[in-house]
């Protein structure tokens, strides 16, 4: 599932890259298609793309489908992206505000992570333009 990003990244010598959102998996919102591809972030493979990423000291943000057993209420869905560093999570971002075509696949969460790269402070926010408020927190 992941070849694409492996033939994507070229070891880079300094600052960082960006993986485009759901990036692992391609960009699905019907429910068949994100139930079928969504992968866990306790799962080997999860665990594979962290190893591969391990050697990198630079941030990559990475995007994908994910699944998560939510307890009492199932299984849950999201757009999430997460920043990676030296092959470990930083944080977590799920996508807050989805649009009318993503709302049969993804559960929205509402979690404002930041993270720090280089002395900055920065936060993800996945295809939001037109909520500029989730920027400033209002």
């Amino acid at each position: 599932m992941w070849f694409v990003m492996k033939r994507f990244l070229r070891r880079p010598r300094s600052g960082s890259r960006v993986v485009p959102r759901v990036f692992l998996q391609g960009y699905f919102t019907n429910k068949e298609s994100v139930t079928n591809l969504a992968i866990k972030m306790a799962s080997q493979e999860f665990s594979d793309i962290l190893e591969f990423l391990s050697d990198l000291q630079v941030t990559i943000v990475v995007g994908f489908i994910e699944k998560s057993d939510a307890g009492c209420a199932g299984t849950e869905y999201y757009n999430t992206a997460v920043p990676i560093r030296g092959g470990r999570t930083i944080c977590r971002y799920r996508k807050s505000c989805l649009l009318d075509g993503e709302k049969d696949g993804f559960d929205p969460v509402r979690e404002r992570p930041t993270f720090e790269v280089s002395g900055q402070i920065v936060g993800i926010n996945i295809c939001e333009l037109q909520y500029c408020s989730l920027a400033t927190g209002e």
